[in-house]
């Protein structure tokens, strides 16, 4: 029985033995694996230590080129600036010389129409003082002729105006002769008559020359019967006394009888 314990416990010792054994050596062996891993991760931190350094070299290297990008950018932005400056200098300037020569253009234009103005299209610039200083004493020996002239132009004109004048007098006494001649053979009605108080009532024309001391005659047809004279005048109305001692025997003055003067008005 002691035996079979021996037994028992040896071999259980030597299980465990060997148990122990064995685990030690994959203990071992995992110790190797892990001392490799560990290795692996060095080098792997290594190469990822190796790759930072390199991705930071490569971001250095495009902020320097980003950086030298935006400095170009700033500078063809300004070279644009500039550009578009001058650009507009230069449109300034032909645009002045545009006007420029347009100008000249027209002075060239002017000297032209000048010359051919004064007969003058062969005349150099050279010549032009002398040419004007030649224009300049025919326009004083002109004008010396031309007031000559206009004073003689002013005497013939006053002499003119002093024959209009005696013309107009002329017409005009002419015309005043005319209107009383033509006057003298208006005639007025005779509109209302009292016999009993010897008085007649005459409308005449507003141009038949009239005042107190014209005499008028009374006319029935062909026939003068009588005198009348003016006791007051109203507008183209009278009122004028009968000169019975004038009047045809058995003959009175009626409505209708015509008015004349007795004595036409001299011309």
């Amino acid at each position: 029985m002691k035996a079979i314990i021996y037994g028992v416990v040896t071999a259980a010792a030597l299980g465990g033995a060997y148990v122990s054994y064995q685990q030690k050596t994959e203990f071992e062996a995992s110790i190797e694996e892990l001392a490799g891993v560990n290795q692996n991760i060095e080098v792997q931190l290594g190469n990822n230590r190796n790759k930072e350094k390199e991705v930071e070299a490569a971001k250095a290297d495009y902020d320097t080129k980003n950086n030298t990008l935006l400095d170009a950018n700033g500078d063809l932005e300004v070279a644009n600036k500039d550009l578009q400056a001058e650009t507009r200098s230069m449109q300034a300037i032909e645009r002045k010389v545009a006007s420029v020569q347009t100008e000249l253009d027209k002075q060239i234009e002017s000297v032209k129409q000048i010359k051919e103005l004064f007969g003058a299209e062969n005349v150099e610039l050279d010549e032009v003082g002398g040419f004007i200083t030649d224009l300049e004493n025919e326009v004083t020996n002109n004008t010396v002729k031309l007031e000559d002239t206009q004073l003689l132009v002013d005497g013939a004109q006053k002499a003119v105006d002093s024959n209009n004048e005696g013309i107009a007098s002329v017409k005009k006494r002419l015309a005043d002769r005319s209107a009383r001649i033509a006057s003298n053979s208006k005639s007025g009605l005779v509109t209302a008559v009292n016999n009993d108080w010897g008085f007649a009532v005459v409308n005449v024309p507003t141009d038949m020359p009239i005042n107190t001391s014209t005499k008028l005659m009374v006319r029935r047809g062909s026939d003068l019967i009588g005198r009348l004279k003016i006791s007051a005048i109203e507008g183209s109305r009278l009122v004028t006394d009968i000169d019975y001692k004038s009047m045809k025997p058995g003959v009175l003055i009626q409505p209708g009888d015509q008015v004349i003067l007795q004595k036409p008005v001299a011309n």
